[in-house]
C-alpha cells in the first residue's frame, strides 16, 4: 500500500466517477476473469466486449482501453443510464491477454 497523501480527483464537472476493470481473456479471446469495482460482468463476441456496470449513471464521458495485444479500441454503444452497459470493440482478437479499461462516468445532472 502506498504511503502517500492522495488528493481528490479535480474536474470542472461535478460528481465525475472513474471505474477501472482488468479483463483477462483465454486463447479464444473469451473473458476468463474480471477484476474491478463497480463492474457486474463482461461478455465477449467477435472482438466486441460488453461491460455491464453494477449501478446506473447519469451520463457516459469517456472510455480508454489498452491490452497486451496491439489494438485500437472504439466505443460501439453505451447506455449507462438504462441498461448500465458500455460496449467496446477491438481492432484485433484479444487472445490470452489482459485488457485494462478506464471508464469515466457522471453521477449527477448538476453541471
Amino acid at each position: 500500500m502506498a504511503s502517500r497523501n492522495f488528493n481528490r480527483l479535480q474536474a470542472l464537472e461535478k460528481e465525475i466517477k472513474k471505474l477501472y476493470v482488468k479483463i483477462s481473456t483465454d486463447g479464444s479471446a473469451d473473458v476468463s476473469s474480471i477484476d474491478g469495482l463497480g463492474v457486474e460482468s463482461v461478455s465477449h463476441a467477435a472482438n466486441v466486449y460488453t461491460i455491464i456496470l453494477q449501478d446506473k449513471y447519469v451520463s457516459f464521458k469517456h472510455v480508454s482501453a489498452i491490452s497486451g495485444v496491439a489494438a485500437d479500441f472504439q466505443v460501439n454503444s453505451e447506455d449507462v443510464a438504462g441498461a448500465k452497459s458500455v460496449v467496446i470493440e477491438s481492432s484485433v482478437a484479444q487472445n490470452s491477454t489482459d485488457i485494462y479499461v478506464e471508464l469515466v462516468l457522471k453521477n449527477t445532472t448538476v453541471k
